[in-house]
């Protein structure tokens, strides 16, 4: 069977396109509620904790990435309720931190999925907070700003360091105090979007975080208003800003990409419905999920929405060399790899609406992989190590 060689420099630059629109997938699969938390751990994602009309909540649900499909899980301690949390994991513990539950809290909680129990760490050594927001950059955690007892916003940012149960202070923002912020991570460094400051000014300004330098720099400014509980996503060298309320108190169902190398906005599909914010969002490799949340009607939502990326770029070019083959296929394929030392890392493949179709770890030079059974159309392959990440698009006859 004739090969065709597949390299990097063939697809660098070139993008992967779909029809951007929102999907609904299956409900939250528990009382409608808004200021949960979610934390991501391999291909599950869990969401929980809080409020439904004032009783804060403590249960959690796990939302697997491949099927789609929620589960139950074991709720945080009893009497551990909250809302305004913040959720952030490593590789195998997921985490929850602080929040409200008629008292500001700086508590926190580790989720071990092997065991299905929760277990308290040390907690923060400083003043109890709620709606600080959070990202993990490789062992550690930093949560930045939040709320106080005393209803002041803060400007702490403050980093949790997995590996030792420990917690050390960064410098504060340099913009002043941040709370009901969006943040997350991409490539090594954080990004922090709007929310409110300590006058309650609805801010509009995305920032970098340098976490060598300790360092925070303003990338942008949004084109429409200033906003806070927006959720922020990273990928692709994009960030994405999904919802929220802005300062005339409209609930948003607004979509909006920022990409990192053409310092443009861009506005993508709105989530279908009301605007809504305080939902819990997660993403995958390829999608972006929002769920719950409280509606421009004061509804309370247990709808689950996806939006597949629509732009997922080859990155790394030099690092490694694939011969991906037959392609078109039909019954099987097979992927050599070029470069010796490129013989460990992790291979997931997708359906075109973000759906996760095999997932293995790589071991040697060769793998065949049998797609008899697979729907025809479009599927992304994704490969990826230590040093590289690589995505090619595959068509199943």
């Amino acid at each position: 069977m004739k090969k065709t060689k597949v390299s990097f420099a063939l697809f660098l630059l070139v993008s992967l396109s779909y029809a951007q629109s929102w999907v609904q997938v299956a409900d939250f699969p528990a009382e409608a509620r808004d200021d949960g938390c979610c934390f991501t751990i391999g291909q599950k994602a869990y969401c929980g904790s809080g409020v439904k009309p004032f009783i804060p909540l403590s249960d959690f649900y796990a939302f697997d990435l491949s099927t789609e499909n929620w589960t139950q899980i074991a709720s945080m301690p009893q009497g551990e309720k909250r809302q305004y949390a913040c959720g952030f994991a490593s590789d195998s513990m997921g985490y929850v931190f602080g929040g409200y539950d008629g008292s500001f809290l700086n508590d926190l909680w580790q989720y071990n999925p092997k065991t299905n129990n929760w277990v308290e760490k040390t907690a923060l050594p400083a003043a109890p907070r709620s709606g600080a927001a959070c990202f993990m950059i490789d062992s550690l955690a930093y949560i930045i700003g939040g709320k106080n007892q005393n209803n002041d916003a803060l400007a702490e940012v403050w980093a949790y360091n997995m590996k030792n149960d420990s917690w050390q202070q960064k410098q504060d923002l340099p913009f002043g105090p941040r709370w009901r912020s969006g943040a997350c991570a991409l490539s090594g460094k954080g990004y922090l979007a709007f929310g409110l400051d300590d006058t309650l000014l609805y801010t509009d300004g995305v920032y970098e975080y340098d976490l060598l330098a300790d360092n925070w720099t303003l990338l942008t400014t949004h084109p429409e208003a200033g906003r806070n509980y927006p959720m922020l996503y990273g990928m692709s060298n994009k960030l994405y800003s999904i919802g929220g309320n802005d300062s005339a108190l409209n609930y948003l169902n607004e979509s909006w990409e920022y990409d990192l190398g053409s310092d443009q906005w861009e506005r993508l599909p709105d989530i279908p419905g009301e605007g809504r914010r305080g939902g819990m969002s997660f993403q995958s490799d390829l999608a972006l999920y929002y769920t719950t949340g409280l509606a421009d009607s004061s509804e309370r939502l247990v709808e689950t929405v996806k939006l597949v990326d629509p732009t997922y770029l080859i990155e790394k070019e030099h690092q490694v060399e694939w011969n991906i083959y037959p392609n078109p296929v039909q019954d099987f394929l097979n992927l050599e790899i070029r470069s010796s030392n490129r013989q460990s890392g992790n291979l997931r493949i997708y359906s075109s609406d973000g759906r996760l179709t095999l997932n293995r770890e790589l071991n040697g030079m060769r793998t065949k992989i049998d797609c008899s059974d697979w729907t025809k159309g479009l599927y992304l392959i994704r490969l990826s190590g230590i040093d590289y990440t690589a995505t090619y698009k595959l068509v199943k006859q």
